[in-house]
């Protein structure tokens, strides 16, 4: 029982350390972003915060104009887009 517990948290362990290298990458991307109430943004993503609660965005464009600095709630996104990802393979 033990030995599977310890599996389980390997596993989820690798897990967690991959997305939160693939979060890393993201920074500075230009992102695609589909909201709530059928609102569709764009804007150069920046760092999550630890609870993945929220993102720092830059240059937001959005339906009513354009705002430099936003954070933006992971809570009313359904999907962010990210095309041509630029992996850093150092």
């Amino acid at each position: 029982m033990d030995t599977d517990l310890s599996k389980q948290q390997e596993h989820r362990t690798l897990l967690r350390e991959r997305f939160l290298r693939v979060m890393a990458t993201t920074v500075g991307q230009d992102a695609f972003i589909k909201m709530h109430e059928k609102t569709n943004v764009s804007c150069k993503l920046g760092p999550v915060d630890l609870d993945i609660q929220h993102i720092q965005v830059t240059d937001l464009l959005t339906p009513m104009g354009t705002v430099p600095n936003a954070i933006l709630r992971t809570s009313d996104m359904f999907g962010i887009r990210v095309d041509n990802l630029k992996l850093d393979q150092s």
